[in-house]
């Protein structure tokens, strides 16, 4: 009698672990967040390349996702309306200093001076994610000198970014970088505008999954 009954419990307790497996495998497919394959990964990165390349000449360190978020002044989701063209700021732009003065003769003798070009694209803000509120249409700007290095950005383009706002020559504009850009693609997955450990694992992700990990690493 005892022993049927133990076998019986046996059967039960069995019966009812093979079912808690079952409904835990259930409850993660579903609540799994969805990937992109690596087969159209790859095809995205034809429209989308990933900015791996090094500047010949200028030698900097790479910087993380991480950081660069902990370090944004924002975190933006936009549309890209446009190119516009570069902008030209005298190195020496603060008035009345000894630089500016020497900048000053040399444009009067027609002389080379100290500036830097800067490319500029035009976007749409669509929502703040953290940080300082942005709306409307801004300016995303990056020196020329980086041509190649940072994000060619093309019309119609959504990105998730960082930015951080100009001073002085840059006022009314926002710098970002690759190490802080996503670019959204097939409507609400993300691809990073440059390869680093952090996309080794976010790359066809959901846009919802890459803002649950900016709110982790900036509350």
């Amino acid at each position: 009698m005892d022993l049927n009954r133990n076998y019986k419990t046996f059967m039960v307790a069995g019966f009812l672990m093979i079912l808690v497996v079952v409904l835990l495998l259930i409850y993660t497919g579903v609540n799994a967040a969805p990937t992109l394959p690596t087969e159209r990964l790859q095809e995205l990165r034809v429209s989308y390349p990933a900015s791996n390349a090094d500047h010949p000449y200028y030698n900097s360190r790479r910087l993380t996702f991480q950081e660069v978020v902990n370090q944004a002044e924002s975190i933006i989701r936009a549309e890209v309306i446009g190119q516009l063209p570069e902008y030209e700021v005298d190195l020496f732009g603060a008035p009345n200093t000894p630089e500016y003065k020497v900048n000053e003769k040399k444009k009067n003798l027609s002389m080379p001076t100290s500036a830097a070009k800067f490319t500029r694209y035009e976007v749409k803000v669509i929502e703040t994610i953290s940080g300082i509120p942005v709306t409307g249409s801004i300016e995303l700007v990056y020196n020329s000198d980086f041509k190649g290095v940072e994000p060619d950005l093309k019309t119609g383009m959504e990105i998730i970014t960082t930015i951080g706002a100009g001073e002085r020559s840059h006022a009314g504009k926002y710098f970002f970088t690759r190490y802080g850009t996503y670019y959204i693609v097939d409507n609400d997955y993300v691809l990073s505008a440059v390869d680093d450990d952090f996309s080794k694992k976010m790359n066809g992700k959901t846009m919802e999954t890459l803002l649950d990990e900016i709110k982790e690493i900036k509350p």
